[in-house]
Order: C-alpha cells, then sequence, then structure tokens
C-alpha cells in the first residue's frame, strides 16, 4: 500500500507525490506544510501504483491477458 499527499495552491494542484510509507509521505510534505500558498494538502491511500513501463518482450503478453 502506498500513500499520495496532493499539495493545492487554491483549487489548483501544485504538486503531488506518493510514498511507500505515512512517515517518508510527512518529511516530504513537511516544507509545503509551512508554505502560505498552500491552501489544502490532500492524504489519500494508494492501493495499487496503475503506470509503469514494461519490456517490451512482455507487450503482448499483457495484452492477451488484461484485455
Amino acid at each position: 500500500m502506498y500513500y499520495r499527499a496532493e499539495i493545492y495552491n487554491g483549487s489548483i494542484v501544485r504538486n503531488s507525490f506518493i510514498a511507500g510509507s505515512i512517515e517518508v509521505l510527512k518529511d516530504k510534505s513537511e516544507p509545503y506544510v509551512k508554505d502560505d500558498k498552500v491552501t489544502q494538502i490532500k492524504v489519500s491511500k494508494v492501493e495499487d501504483i496503475g503506470f509503469f513501463k514494461v519490456p517490451s518482450e512482455f507487450e503482448e503478453y499483457l495484452k492477451d491477458e488484461l484485455l
């Protein structure tokens, strides 16, 4: 399981990052907590990260299995 923080400046997402533990996420977001321009920090659990690159020899296999 992963944790994601989205840093908002008004209604615009200024930055977003993912960490493997809540402690690492706290360390990464500490500078934003002290920033007066940041209006909101939204933290959520991420069960699975869906964006990754695979070697080309696995692409056909994955297409058949996933589709």
